[in-house]
């Protein structure tokens, strides 16, 4: 399973600006981890 980037759920667009959750990042997690540990992780969808 490989993670995806995709559009916000478009049931957020009912929402008030200030009531939608924010927009996922690019995740800053796992620096320092060794490589195949971060690979697993990315495959898995953690980081």
């Amino acid at each position: 399973m490989k993670r995806r980037h995709h559009r916000a759920f478009q049931g957020w667009r009912y929402f008030d600006p200030k009531d939608a959750p924010p927009d996922l990042r690019i995740p800053k997690g796992g620096k320092g981890l060794p490589e195949r540990l971060h690979a697993e992780l990315v495959e898995l969808g953690l980081l």
